[in-house]
């Protein structure tokens, strides 16, 4: 992309808020090559199934099986071809997969597929899906690239549709701006964005750990008592219970007479269990 149509893009987005203009701008003066990241990746690119037979094993990859925060961490599901062959966005392995839906795409979903079953995928509707086509760039450093915070938080300025129904068109990837590096640098941006990541998991683990035993010391601090846990109650038809089952020889045990089992309940016995005997 020449600096002349990086300048006609900004005039065609005028009508997003001043952030994306800023956004471009540095692009501008950026030192490596710009282009388009069309010009690197097809958006949403046909998978062809005429040699699939519908019993065929394939990767099932709902919205729900992708994480957020950009973690780039999913779940594939096996499925059979007929049953998601159609109404199902199509990929392959080593599609990028963005969510372009509100909230999910502001929420970092997007994950680089790999290990589909038969190599072939279906998934969410409200997916884009990228494919690489040039040796130029990696497929991990694009999808570090579209997952930067301050794109998503920029995307929102293009979305289209009504409120709750709103989505990122297909022609923002296709036009966006996209700095061409060299393949060592992008392997390197890619390793940092990788420990930082795994920085932060651990971190955010820590924190957990952390949270799940501030119950215990605070009332240990305080010096409250513990109350016992709940106990569970079980109701018996009297006749249910035979000398088998003897409450005296169970001093854990308590006997209730009459305990509401049901909105017309006949006289019952009920055994309630203790924890102990759980």
């Amino acid at each position: 992309m020449q600096r002349g149509e990086l300048d006609r893009l900004s005039l065609s987005v005028s009508l997003y808020t001043p952030a994306l203009q800023t956004y471009l701008r540095r692009l501008k003066n950026n030192p490596a090559t710009i282009k388009s990241l069309g010009e690197y990746a097809d958006i949403n690119p046909s998978v062809s199934l005429s040699e699939m037979e519908p019993d065929t094993t394939v990767g099932f990859i709902p919205m729900e099986a992708v994480s957020d925060g950009a973690t780039g961490e999913y779940t594939v599901r096996e499925r059979l071809l007929g049953e998601v062959s159609k109404g199902y966005t199509r990929f392959t392995d080593g599609d990028i997969l963005w969510a372009k839906i509100t909230p999910c795409m502001q929420n970092g979903k997007s994950c680089l597929v790999n290990g589909l079953p038969n190599q072939i995928g279906f998934g969410s509707t409200e997916f884009h899906v990228l494919r690489v086509r040039s040796d130029l760039v990696s497929k991990e450093f694009i999808r570090e690239f579209v997952n930067q915070e301050t794109l998503r938080r920029i995307a929102t300025y293009a979305f289209t549709g009504s409120a709750g129904q709103q989505r990122v068109p297909a022609a923002f990837l296709e036009n966006l701006p996209f700095p061409e590096l060299s393949k060592s640098r992008q392997n390197e941006l890619v390793a940092t964005m990788d420990a930082a990541r795994a920085e932060r998991k651990a971190k955010l683990a820590e924190a957990d750990a952390l949270l799940a035993g501030i119950d215990d010391f605070l009332i240990k601090a305080l010096g409250i008592i513990q109350l016992p846990a709940p106990r569970k109650t079980f109701a018996l038809r009297a006749n249910d219970l035979t000398d088998a089952i003897n409450p005296s020889r169970y001093q854990s045990w308590q006997i209730e007479r009459n305990l509401p089992f049901s909105p017309n309940p006949p006289k019952r016995w009920a055994v309630a269990l203790t924890p102990g005997m759980m």
